[in-house]
């Protein structure tokens, strides 16, 4: 019987400020038009492969930047003034 292909597989992960860090330069590259809301927790987390707590501390980061801010019921939005 032969022995079973164990390997590690080494997974990276970014941390909330790497991603606020990226949402910041997506949205300075204009990938969202200012006033425009930003994809749900969900759709972010899917994206980054991470939990969406880990998408909800990198938005207070990317709202304290002034790259977007919260509505309320409403949800993220690019900042109308952001360069």
């Amino acid at each position: 019987m032969a022995e079973a292909d164990l390997r590690v597989v080494t997974m990276t992960y970014m941390s909330a400020a790497q991603i606020a860090a990226d949402l910041i330069r997506r949205i300075r590259a204009g990938e969202w038009e200012p006033d425009s809301p930003l994809p749900p927790f969900a759709e972010l987390a899917q994206r980054y492969s991470c939990p969406e707590s880990r998408i909800k501390h990198a938005m207070v980061r990317v709202g304290l930047s002034g790259a977007a801010e919260y509505r309320q019921g409403k949800g993220w939005y690019v900042r109308g003034d952001v360069k």
